[in-house]
């Protein structure tokens, strides 16, 4: 009878996090007593939401032996973890704004509470987006070297199990998030190039239909840039692996 090991423990936890999380608001503190905008010190703390996924990223670079898949994996976890930290930001940013507004002193010039508490929650909405493309941007470039390099993608939270435990290579999900990663970069930077298209022909193009190509754009971008993330395209690379095993076969048949 063969001998049975039992499972490991995927609550296990790091150390020196709570030194993490002490720099991190020490920082934060900082920045808003500078700038006194509290979609900066949201943003500062939210930043611990891509630490642990950033950690994860790196160990994949450091440990996989195919250096360009170690890279598009950091890239990746990395840009994970920016969208995270980009909707932690938005609601700490929202958060502290009301806090914010109740505690700070009236200016010296009369100002309406409600065009403060405006401009602190545009803050937090730019705050949020300024993480969020970055991590866009992070992704959009994983996928073109994926592609080019013909890598599949494995990317799971529960990887940070592996990395706690140092398992290489790593085991550990059961479900590919890097199709809602495609979904968010498509979404990103439909948005991105809509504006700046709708901006170009508002701007330059005598004698046509602005709303008309506005409309047609807002239609034909998002469903090709979602046919290209779930592989729909004919003769595309379909970088999605169904498991940990496939994103690192070689290493899992040593």
């Amino acid at each position: 009878m063969s001998e049975e090991f039992p499972e490991p423990d995927d609550t296990r936890t790091e150390g020196g996090a709570w030194i993490v999380w002490g720099v991190l608001v020490a920082i934060a503190i900082a920045v808003y007593e500078l700038a006194q905008q509290p979609a900066l010190l949201g943003a500062t703390i939210a930043l611990k939401f891509a630490w642990g996924d950033a950690r994860t990223g790196w160990w994949i670079r450091r440990r996989d032996p195919i250096r360009r898949r170690g890279a598009v994996h950091f890239r990746l976890y990395l840009g994970y973890g920016l969208w995270k930290a980009a909707g932690a930001a938005f609601v700490l940013g929202f958060l502290f704004s009301i806090f914010d507004s109740f505690i700070r002193p009236p200016a010296a010039k009369p100002v309406p509470q409600n065009q403060v508490f405006y401009l602190m929650l545009m803050g937090s909405v730019l705050g949020s987006l300024a993480l969020a493309y970055l991590g866009s941007f992070a992704c959009f470039s994983v996928f073109w070297s994926a592609v080019r390099g013909r890598f599949k993608l494995w990317l799971n939270s529960r990887v940070a199990a592996d990395r706690i435990r140092d398992n290489w290579p790593p085991t550990q999900g059961d479900s590919n998030a890097v199709v809602w990663m495609g979904y968010a970069t498509a979404l990103a930077i439909w948005l991105l190039v809509d504006v700046v298209l709708l901006v170009l022909y508002l701007q330059l193009a005598n004698g046509f239909n602005a709303v008309t190509v506005g409309i047609a754009l807002l239609l034909f971008i998002p469903w090709l840039l979602w046919r290209v993330a779930n592989g729909n395209v004919r003769g595309a690379y379909n970088f999605r692996a169904a498991s940990p095993e496939e994103a690192w076969f070689d290493v899992h048949l040593r």
